[in-house]
């Protein structure tokens, strides 16, 4: 069935069927609204993903300075931390979901790269950067899980072992044979101290 509608100096003719439809995309092409959200998500990935790289390294790099920091430092903050750290709930989670974490920045990273390369937004430097920084990422993340490995459960052992280390120095030193190229350097070395304070 058909409507006729008369316009002035033209007749045209128009379906009455139904309402008009809104052509297909062709197959392989996204829509404006969701080419648009992608857009404004591989955006705010190469605006924020220094902050992010920087940012999770130097949570990491705090870690490590508390890991191996002199137990004699920062008022006891690192016996304090320690023993925290070996019971904490919390910080065994984070421990256990840090490679997923680092893995789902690089997957985000690399695929704001891939995007990229086809819009040419991103210069060499920024991406040579964001790989530097995302294989820092990486060794720290093994560092620390592998450091916790020591104070699992109990840190009282890693403790004593750095309580202990200069004893333990002292006890396996062996002095140089007499007559040997050590000796000797040595000699020569203290021989500026032996002649202004010569043994009594």
């Amino acid at each position: 069935e058909a409507a006729r509608s008369v316009h002035p100096g033209r007749e045209t003719w128009a379906n009455a069927a139904g309402p008009l439809q809104t052509p297909a995309l062709p197959s392989g092409q996204q829509s404006p609204a969701s080419e648009h959200a992608f857009e404004w998500l591989f955006a705010l990935i190469e605006k924020r993903m220094d902050s992010v790289l920087v940012g999770f390294l130097g949570y990491k790099l705090a870690l490590l300075v508390l890991y191996t920091m002199p137990i004699s430092y920062g008022f006891g903050i690192k016996r304090a931390f320690l023993k925290w750290a070996s019971r904490a709930r919390l910080f065994r989670v984070y421990l256990y979901l840090a490679p997923a974490i680092g893995l789902a920045i690089v997957g985000a990273a690399s695929a704001a790269v891939q995007h990229s390369r086809r819009r040419q937004t991103l210069d060499s430097a920024t991406i040579g950067r964001w790989r530097a920084l995302a294989l820092l990422n990486a060794v720290l993340t093994y560092c620390t899980l592998r450091l916790f490995e020591l104070i699992r459960g109990d840190p009282r052992p890693f403790i004593d072992v750095e309580e202990t280390a200069q004893d333990r120095d002292m006890l396996a030193f062996q002095p140089p044979e007499k007559g040997s190229g050590l000796s000797k350097l040595l000699k020569m070395l203290s021989w500026p101290q032996r002649a202004l304070c010569p043994p009594e």
